[in-house]
């Protein structure tokens, strides 16, 4: 892959020049010295002096990250943009990589969802500056895919690893905080640009291909009387054309055999394990990331800060996905350790294609108000809105099975080879297997208040800020299933070779080798045309549902420091009402039914930090979190069964209760010049999972 990257960035000082990069900075004279000698110096040239010449590199970054890991109350770990906002990452899930105790799972080649210590993505919370982000998930999770928010969003991203009463605390693994830039940061205008483009090795085989790249802009200013107020904008946008061929087995789904060559239980033949298939994908996937934000800003004097801002990201998956697959049948013959042969075969040739089209937007106004020197009152009021849409449909041809195939292994992956390669080739033999639809809508809407009083005061003669407020959020997942799936029942045969497309002419690393396509435009074209020679089994009302979460919050705590220790000590209260549409199915007879649950969480903590010298930090935790179910958990389908003689009911539970754990946590932290080093350690409590 080759990737070529430029960046543009302007001050309103137009003599200082940012280098980035040291050997840019080096090479600049030597570069310009052949041009500057053809040309003599004029005498105001002469005269022309700069004020700075700045070298920035990511020692700034790392001493930014550091810094906020120093301030913060907490254990946490944080990355910082470099100085004009950029993160060496396109999407924040793969910036995350970058910190102690986070890893990502990937999907479709690019991070997706973040892993904090360990645990599942569905243990974290997503803000951004403190405010709740719809989740655009279509698979009744409450975790955000972090794939759809940009990182040139980002100013910095921090990781809370543990909480205070103030914060929410569904996060039992930890909170995710996106901190966006202020025009306040720069107190001047600022531009930034940046572009890349890539040639991907591997695109265009199955279908036409296209450029590939991305492009970030942000900018802002300050200005009015005393540049009391201040506006920042961004905007984004990436595609990326690629293929991936792909060689796998079905999972960990193998066979075992008898002496005799029978199929058998695993565990009671001859050890040796063959899989059940061997596949070959080939997935074509373009992917669109769009997006922007826009904040105003108005600081008329110290002490009072006003901020309304509004974002807009979404992120389109558009994919092909061909598949051609062995499957041996019936009895092995002449096995051994690494080949064996088979009597029967079948090869299926199959085609999906998937969209995948994510979006989530919101806006949040913010006030802090100095009542008094001793007095403040903050509050946040955030809208919250996501969507996902999920399109998706599926082709299958199969032979019968008179081909045999013999098999042996290559390293760990087996070589499936047909005994007549000349009519596995052959899109004839191939006959229509199933036809399937699936489309999948979720809508996520969130509603967050708020409000914060401060006090400043002594307590035995030492400082100490007391700290009360309250929280609501009303959140509403609406999700929606049509699924059907067509066999073909015509009188005359419908083959591969009614819908065949050429294969890329593509050997696999160990001499795999696609063979034939499905044409997507002559299936689709077949079905509509023969219409009325297909019937579709439909599944388009038990999936839905809607749950309505009602959530209130109350807190307070008091922050005491005393000499080099701090401690913040306090609890929280919530209480959580959960409302549920959902469908009943009996029989062949399908129903809407609702039901409602609550549950109560109690949650102390105390947080501490002692600093031991000017450089060494030792922190310390003791709270309790929670986790709340996900939405397909509260409001899964209804399903009655009297098949047994003992009746079954299957369902969502609005009443389910969370899971809490009780976390102990302890960090010592070394702060550098430039960086910091530290070590940590925690347990935690885990019940209701």
């Amino acid at each position: 892959m080759h990737i070529h990257d430029t960046r543009l960035s302007y001050m309103n000082k137009m003599n200082t020049r940012r280098l980035r990069q040291p050997w840019s900075a080096a090479l600049a004279p030597v570069l310009l010295a052949p041009l500057l000698a053809a040309q003599p110096a004029t005498e105001a040239e002469e005269r022309t002096t700069l004020d700075a010449v700045v070298v920035t590199g990511q020692a700034l970054a790392i001493q930014r990250s550091a810094e906020a890991k120093e301030r913060a109350p907490i254990i946490l770990d944080a990355l910082s943009a470099d100085d004009i906002g950029k993160l060496p990452d396109h999407n924040t899930a793969a910036a995350l990589r970058r910190l102690p105790g986070v890893s990502v799972q990937e999907d479709q080649g690019e991070s997706r969802w973040p892993v904090i210590r360990g645990l599942n993505s569905s243990y974290n919370s997503t803000t951004v500056n403190g405010a709740t982000v719809a989740s655009p998930d279509y698979q009744g999770r409450r975790d955000v895919p972090l794939d759809v928010i940009p990182a040139a969003l980002a100013k910095r991203i921090e990781v809370r690893k543990t909480v205070t009463p103030d914060m929410d605390h569904n996060s039992l693994g930890g909170s995710i905080d996106i901190i966006t830039h202020s025009a306040f940061d720069f107190r001047r205008p600022f531009l930034l640009a940046t572009g890349a483009w890539a040639d991907y090795a591997e695109k265009g085989h199955v279908r036409p291909d296209h450029p590939s790249g991305r492009g970030n802009v942000v900018a802002g200013t300050t200005f009015g009387a005393n540049h009391e107020f201040g506006v920042i904008v961004s905007g984004n946008y990436q595609r990326r054309d690629s293929d991936i061929p792909q060689v796998e087995i079905a999972g960990n789904n193998y066979q075992e055999y008898d002496d005799s060559g029978a199929p058998v239980p695993l565990g009671t033949g001859n050890g040796y394990l063959v899989p059940v298939q061997r596949r070959l994908f080939w997935y074509h996937n373009i992917r669109e990331r769009l997006g922007g934000s826009a904040t105003f800003e108005w600081r008329p004097r110290d002490g009072v800060r006003g901020e309304f801002g509004a974002h807009y990201n979404q992120i389109q998956d558009d994919e092909r996905r061909d598949e051609n697959r062995l499957e041996p049948v019936g009895n092995v013959s002449g096995q051994t350790a690494t080949t064996g042969s088979f009597a029967q075969g079948r090869n299926v040739i199959g085609l999906g294609r998937f969209q995948i089209d994510r979006a989530t937007w919101g806006t949040t106004a913010k006030f802090d108000w100095a009542l008094a020197p001793d007095w403040r009152w903050l509050t946040r009021f955030s809208w919250s809105a996501a969507e996902a849409d999920n399109p998706e449909s599926t082709e299958e041809f199969r032979t019968d099975n008179t081909y045999g195939l013999t098999y042996r292994y290559d390293d760990f992956f087996p070589q499936f080879v047909a005994n007549d390669t000349a009519g596995i080739a052959n899109s004839s033999n191939y006959a229509f297997q199933n036809r399937s639809t699936l489309v999948r809508h979720s809508e996520e809407e969130v509603l967050d208040l708020r409000s914060d009083l401060e006090h400043d005061s002594t307590l035995v003669g030492r400082p100490v800020t007391y700290k009360a407020g309250f929280a609501l959020r009303r959140t509403e997942r609406d999700f929606d299933q049509d699924s059907t799936s067509f066999a073909y029942a015509g009188g005359t045969p419908y083959t591969l070779a009614q819908a065949t497309q050429a294969g890329p002419d593509y050997t696999f690393q160990g001499g795999y080798r696609m063979g034939p396509l499905i044409d997507s435009g002559a299936a689709l074209a077949f079905f509509d045309d023969n219409r009325g020679a297909f019937t579709g089994t439909a599944n388009n009302i038990l999936p839905d549902y809607a749950v309505t979460e009602d959530v209130y919050a109350g807190y307070a705590m008091a922050t005491l420091t005393v000499d080099r220790i701090t401690l913040i000590g306090g609890a929280r209260f919530e209480r959580t009402e959960v409302g549920a549409d959902f469908h009943r199915s009996s029989g062949n007879s399908i129903t809407a039914a609702e039901s409602s649950g609550s549950n109560d969480q109690f949650l102390p903590g105390l947080n501490a930090s002692l600093r031991m010298t000017e450089r060494f930090v030792l922190r310390g935790a003791v709270t309790r979190t929670f986790g709340r179910p996900n939405f397909a958990s509260l409001a899964g389908r209804e399903q009655v069964s009297f098949t047994s003689s003992i009746p079954t009911v299957s369902r969502g539970n609005p009443g389910l209760k969370p899971r809490e754990a009780t976390n102990y946590d302890l960090s010592l932290e070394y702060y550098l010049k430039h960086g910091v080093v530290s070590v940590a350690a925690f347990a935690k409590e885990v019940k209701n999972e």
